[in-house]
C-alpha cells in the first residue's frame, strides 16, 4: 500500500474516532447556548417526508425465447467446471 492510502486511511479513522468521542461528550451551559450549536442542529433536524408517487405496473410482453436459446444463455452465463480430482505426479521411465 502507499504512503498516501494509508495517511488517508489514518485521517478518516481519525475523524471517525473524533465525531464518536465528541457528540456525546459536548455539553451546554444554558439553552441559547444550544440554539448555537451545529452539531445539536443536525442532529436534531427533522428530515423531510418522502412523497409516495402512485405507479401502476404495465407487463409487456418484449420477445418470446425458446428453451434451447435460455439452455444456450444459462451455459454461457453460468459455467460449470465441475469437481476435479487432486493433482497426480507421475513418474517419468
Amino acid at each position: 500500500m502507499s504512503l498516501t492510502f494509508r495517511l488517508t486511511a489514518c485521517f478518516c479513522l481519525s475523524l471517525m474516532l473524533w465525531t464518536a468521542v465528541a457528540e456525546p461528550a459536548h455539553n451546554h451551559d444554558g439553552l441559547g447556548a444550544v440554539s448555537n450549536c451545529n452539531l445539536c442542529m443536525a442532529t436534531h433536524q427533522v428530515a423531510p417526508a418522502a412523497a409516495a408517487i402512485d405507479h401502476v405496473m404495465q407487463l409487456v410482453v418484449v420477445e418470446f425465447v425458446n428453451a434451447a436459446q435460455a439452455a444456450l444463455l444459462h451455459h454461457i452465463s453460468s459455467p460449470s467446471f465441475g469437481v476435479r480430482g487432486p493433482p497426480v505426479a507421475q513418474l517419468i521411465p
